[in-house]
């Protein structure tokens, strides 16, 4: 085998000093790809094309999980894929409350499970060609459009319907 040029050859994995050591061994934030986690939208839409692969995770603040688009960058909003939304609130009995906000066209692609704990609500556009499953939930158009391309299916604890 030949020698990666510009390499450091590393013959064991990296690791603390000793078990009882507190400091982490690696830092994301200074690496490529993968998940990490920053303060916020700036910081995320900052990270420099020498870090950035298409597809990678980054967590930010406020409870939220982006995708990286592919290329070309703007380094603003526009590069990024909301992936996973943490921050939603409580409905009482129902669970949790995942909205589709009126400036946002979503599409859950083919292959692909949408799937929420209580109550769905569409201002915007919502496009599902794989499924959504709504657990004791509610669908709820709010002036949106849903379109159903795929499979939806909503349960609660008497009732279960496919559509």
């Amino acid at each position: 085998m030949s020698q990666i040029p510009g390499s450091i050859p590393v013959t064991g994995f990296i690791g603390p000093t000793d078990t009882a050591d507190t400091y982490a061994v690696t830092d994301p934030i200074y690496g490529i790809d993968g998940l990490r986690n920053v303060n916020g939208n700036t910081e995320r839409n900052a990270i420099s094309e020498e870090r950035r692969r298409a597809g990678m995770f980054v967590g930010t603040g406020d409870f939220k999980v982006w995708m990286l688009n592919a290329g070309p960058w703007a380094f603003d909003d526009t590069d990024w894929t909301l992936a996973l939304d943490l921050n939603v609130g409580p409905l009482g009995t129902m669970g949790v409350m995942k909205k589709i906000p009126l400036a946002l066209n979503y599409t859950n692609p083919v292959n692909y499970q949408y799937m929420i704990y209580g109550q769905l609500e569409v201002e915007g556009m919502f496009t599902n060609d794989g499924e959504v499953v709504l657990l004791n939930g509610v669908l709820f158009l709010n002036g949106g459009t849903f379109v159903n391309n795929g499979e939806l299916i909503i349960t609660d604890d008497s009732i279960y319907l496919t559509i």
